[in-house]
């Protein structure tokens, strides 16, 4: 019995891993324009690319509940590993999402940035380690991705670099 348990849960894991990432060729529903899509884990990472414009979208979280909308046109600078910088412009404002998990108070900001074809060639060539963005509270913030996050960067600009 404790072996089923185990193995189920191993099953659901490895499942769950697979699906967080989505590489996609749709149309527009409207228009039926061809649009090429990659979404990881419910958005933190999402590209689309359409009409030849290619866009990201990442979601940051911040301790705590912030009132501040950070404004279009805000800075956020991506490094990869080989060294290559990338610096992209929000293209919209981000309104903050606060959300509560069980006692702890959290922010959302989800900055959309439009990326240029030789930035997704970076982003695609190698994988991004340090990333720079508007800080809520003021300011910026550096953070170092995660593997997952990083493979997520990459694999999302060469995913919607294929569709072009």
């Amino acid at each position: 019995m404790m072996k089923k348990l185990i193995l189920a849960t191993l099953l659901a894991v490895c499942v769950g891993n697979f699906s967080f990432a989505q590489c996609k060729e749709t149309s527009d529903p409207f228009t039926n324009e061809k649009m090429n899509t990659y979404k990881w884990k419910k958005k933190v990472v999402y590209y689309e690319c359409k009409s030849k414009k290619t866009t990201l979208e990442m979601m940051f979280m911040y301790a705590g509940a912030l009132n501040a909308i950070i404004s279009q046109g805000a800075e956020l600078t991506f490094k990869t590993a080989n060294g290559d910088v990338v610096k992209c412009q929000t293209i919209s404002d981000a309104a903050p999402k606060v959300a509560v998990a069980g006692s702890v108070i959290y922010t959302n900001f989800s900055f959309i940035m439009a990326v240029s074809k030789e930035d997704l060639e970076k982003l695609s060539a190698s994988k991004v380690v340090l990333v720079r963005y508007p800080d809520g509270k003021g300011g910026i913030t550096d953070l170092k991705l995660k593997k997952g996050a990083a493979n997520a960067v990459m694999q999302g600009a060469t995913c919607v670099k294929a569709g072009m």
